[in-house]
């Protein structure tokens, strides 16, 4: 929640004071154009506009700004309004002035000394700029803004995670303890084994012995680990009772010939510890191989690229994004920080899409910011030349950017342009003609559908010594009942040698 509120800054506050005042005006506007007979009056009717549109001049460059649907949108305005119009070619490519350039797109639109009406004779003048015209206050100080034709986010792009080999899965599924506890617990049972080995009924079996079927009745469970039909087992052959502690654990099963009861005890607790052991680690060792494994993307949120000193923060020159950070006079806050983040690094500001991709990918740890429209239209365009995914978009966005068209101060164009705008948006023009233009590649979907979402995947927790906590009890239980046992059988034992010891005496 603090974030939330630490986002909604001014700037952001005042675009959506802006958009509510143009809606509320606009409906006035457009109702009091309607005429005594019932009729609306149209001022753009057998009219002539001289539009600017960046991505008119000349030949298709991918650095040009400004909407690719600009020329659909302007061509849906004539029709609908019964106007002719006219795209004058430019060179500038940005709002305002930036680098070496000494003049923007909106010194176009100024009346009295606008470029327009020194070069045509008839001084005819640039009507409307079609460009991404931020809704802020400073813009609507020098032209008329129309309602939004687009609503974008500020997101960060930043390159793919490389594929890493996946070799540690194979520990992933368990933490350190368990396998510790794994460990001990082999090399108890095999004490036990050892130790049980020592009691007083632990007579050798034979292989003309076989149980008999009440035996095999009694025996249960221990028999199914037991296998009897094995041949005949000495106490030379020791290395049999590490075949089967292990054999067991990595569920091959094994052969045990021990029949005494501390025995079967011990091998019945092993049998169902290591069934759960074994259960556990191979489902969750799937959900690790099948995971693919890369590296942590470079940011989530702008929260990293703020707080982590290493994250080398791009953003283009003249854009919106620009004017935003640097504009803010926030003395603290995610703007501050974000200013003092581009003031760390050398270069910081990139021109065209080019440029702002080659910088994020030569890196390290280069991250760029931009409007979504731009960032999808940059990963389109590497996608094309390269034929791979070679960036993501960030899960978290930034920054809601709300964006019109300018006209000159005191245009009557205005409320047409406004009607004819929210038109495009009721019919659905406005993302039909989005999807022509921004087709995503299917292989790359995955990268531009993480915009303000969380991420989807569930991770996986190797297992804690808490969730197996069940396994080892048994193993306890099992220990402490083999012990009793074998304490019993010794006591017997005594007891038995006293009683022979009384009747030889007595003979």
């Amino acid at each position: 929640m603090f974030q939330l509120m630490q986002l909604l800054q001014p700037n952001f506050l005042v675009q959506f004071v802006i958009i509510i005042s143009l809606s509320v005006s606009s409906a006035e506007r457009l109702s009091s154009l309607q005429t005594k007979q019932g009729q609306v009056s149209n001022p753009l009717a057998n009219q002539h506009l001289n539009v600017i549109w960046a991505r008119r001049g000349g030949e298709y460059n991918s650095s040009y700004i400004g909407p690719k649907k600009g020329g659909l949108m302007v061509d849906y305005l004539a029709r609908r309004f019964n106007f002719t119009y006219s795209f004058l070619t430019v060179s500038e490519i940005y709002l305002y002035a930036v680098g070496k350039a000494k003049r923007g797109l909106v010194d176009y639109l100024l009346e009295g000394s606008s470029f327009c009406s020194l070069i045509f004779a008839k001084k005819k003048q640039c009507d409307l700029i079609v460009h991404d015209v931020l809704l802020t206050t400073e813009n609507y100080k020098k032209m008329e803004l129309t309602l939004p034709w687009h609503r974008s986010i500020i997101v960060f792009m930043v390159p793919v995670p490389l594929t890493m080999t996946n070799l540690n899965a194979v520990i992933k599924p368990f933490q350190w303890p368990v396998w510790m506890g794994i460990g001990v617990s082999v090399m108890t049972i095999i004490f036990f084994l050892k130790l049980t080995d020592r009691s007083p009924f632990a007579a050798p079996q034979t292989s003309d012995v076989s149980p008999s079927l009440t035996q095999q009745a009694v025996s249960g469970t221990a028999d199914e680990v037991c296998d009897h039909t094995s041949s005949v087992q000495t106490k030379k052959e020791s290395w049999n009772t590490y075949l089967y502690v292990f054999g067991m654990l990595l569920s091959q099963g094994g052969s045990c010939i021990r029949k005494h009861l501390p025995s079967r005890l011990v091998a019945g607790a092993w049998s169902l510890a290591t069934f759960v052991f074994v259960q556990a680690y191979t489902s969750t060792l799937f959900t690790y191989i099948v995971t693919p494994s890369t590296e942590p993307l470079l940011v989530e949120s702008v929260y990293d690229v703020v707080n982590k000193p290493h994250i080398h923060l791009v953003i283009e020159s003249g854009r919106g994004f620009e004017s935003t950070i640097i504009n803010t006079q926030d003395k603290t806050g995610i703007f501050k920080q974000l200013r003092d983040k581009l003031m760390a690094f050398p270069k910081t500001r990139c021109y065209g899409a080019s440029d702002c991709v080659a910088l994020v990918k030569d890196g390290p740890n280069v991250v760029h910011g931009n409007a979504y429209v731009y960032v999808a239209d940059y990963m389109i365009n590497d996608f094309k030349l390269t034929g791979k995914c070679n960036f993501q978009v960030a899960r978290e966005s930034f920054w809601p950017i709300i964006v019109g068209f300018g006209l000159q101060k005191g245009s009557r164009y205005l409320e047409p342009i406004n009607k004819g705008i929210l038109e495009m948006w009721d019919n659905g023009l406005m993302n039909r003609w989005e999807s022509w233009f921004r087709a995503i590649p299917g292989k790359c979907e995955n990268n531009f559908k993480q915009i303000n979402k969380s991420p989807t995947r569930v991770k996986t927790s190797p297992l804690s010594f808490t969730n197996l906590a069940g396994a080892f009890v048994v193993l306890l239980m099992g220990y402490a009942l083999s012990l009793l046992v074998f304490f019993a059988e010794h006591i017997m034992r005594y007891a038995n040698k006293q009683r022979g010891r009384k009747h030889r005496r007595n003979c």
